[in-house]
């Protein structure tokens, strides 16, 4: 699947759960990686964050291992600069 047809998996699924912005995380395995979550919540401690999986199929997979989502936020912050 195309970078742009990931996108809109992933906003489609925020929209659905929610969450109002969706950043990209990532690509390991064959798979797109995404970190979701509100705006609003910003700058707030909530405890472990939502990064969703996406396969080339368009399955979605919460992502639950910690050694996973460790990975997923530094990609995160290495693609968007943060």
């Amino acid at each position: 699947m195309e970078r742009e047809e990931l996108l809109m998996i992933a906003q489609k699924y925020a929209r659905q759960n929610n969450k109002d912005t969706v950043r990209r995380a990532g690509e390991r395995d064959g798979c797109a990686y995404f970190h979701v979550f509100s705006q609003e919540t910003c700058g707030h401690k909530l405890g472990l964050q939502q990064f969703i999986r996406i396969s080339n199929k368009g399955d979605i997979t919460n992502i639950l291992p910690i050694q996973e989502i460790m990975w997923a936020m530094k990609q995160e912050i290495e693609l968007n600069k943060l």
